[in-house]
């Protein structure tokens, strides 16, 4: 996953679909603040798709976040929402 790269839109139905896969994650891009209060829970518990919270101050801090090395080693072969 890159900056540059674009992705497909989902429906509602097809993003839940989504978020019911293993080899999901769901990247929670809101600032930090507004992340911690209130989520998706039930996939996660139910073996779906993971929610990862980048822990941003602003959604500038995006760009950092996803360049690090660590970053890049939890998305690799994952379906990013």
């Amino acid at each position: 996953l890159t900056m540059g790269e674009g992705g497909e839109h989902l429906d509602p139905a097809a993003y839940h679909s989504m978020m019911k896969r293993p080899d999901a994650v769901i990247i929670d891009v809101r600032n930090h603040y507004e992340a911690a209060i209130g989520r998706f829970q039930k996939q996660e518990a139910d073996g779906g798709a993971k929610w990862i919270d980048p822990k941003m101050r602003k959604s500038t801090d995006f760009r950092s976040w996803l360049s690090k090395e660590e970053t890049k080693q939890e998305l690799a072969g994952k379906e990013v929402l």
